[in-house]
């Protein structure tokens, strides 16, 4: 019995110094890592819409004295050009306007626009200011907004680039006749390209 109680209190003096030490020591923790991948897909992206109110539209009538030129009326509007373009690195991107269909003999129209603005490269509008400082419409697609790469104008009422278009008498005044005619305006975001 007397040996049991010897050995008793060995092994409990082992096993509390081995506890101690234990103790003491830094906890091991075991630990396991592993991944998983997470996929991105940036797609190009080019779309455009016309957002504001009001519809441009001109009439030609009575001159403001007799013998003058007939006087242009320009029905009130307010609309922007607005667009979203994601493109690979290193290229932009260009919006181009024409005319679906050629005006009538007498008149030419412009077009104007603010500056491009919003998020991102936007780009650089050609054609600022006002109307009578804008591109002569044909047509022949003009660059109206150049350099443009990944950008956004907004879609707010009044997010976007102003389109300002006047009407104007050209040397063929003399043969121009009455009647109601409609052009479109046709803009168009071409395909991202390296400059």
């Amino acid at each position: 019995m007397a040996t049991y109680q010897r050995l008793s209190k060995r092994v409990w003096r082992a096993l509390g110094g081995a506890i101690a030490t234990g103790l003491a020591a830094s906890p091991v923790i075991a630990t396991e890592t592993m991944t998983q991948d997470v996929s991105v897909l940036v797609e190009d992206v080019s779309q455009l819409a016309i957002s504001g109110v009001g519809v441009p539209s001109f009439i030609i009538s009575s001159a403001d004295t007799a013998g003058g030129q007939p006087a242009v009326a320009k029905a009130p509007y307010d609309q922007y050009l607005q667009f979203t373009s994601v493109v690979p690195s290193g290229e932009t991107r260009t919006i181009q306007a024409h005319l679906s269909s050629p005006l009538p003999t007498g008149v030419a129209v412009r077009l104007a626009t603010s500056a491009s603005t919003g998020s991102g490269d936007v780009g650089v509008a050609q054609h600022e200011g006002a109307a009578e400082s804008g591109v002569l419409l044909s047509t022949t697609p003009i660059d109206l907004i150049t350099s443009i790469a990944t950008g956004f104008t907004g879609d707010g009422d009044t997010d976007g680039v102003l389109l300002d278009y006047a009407l104007e008498m050209t040397d063929e005044v003399g043969q121009m006749t009455t009647g109601d005619y409609l052009a479109e305006v046709t803009f168009t975001m071409a395909a991202a390209t390296a400059p």
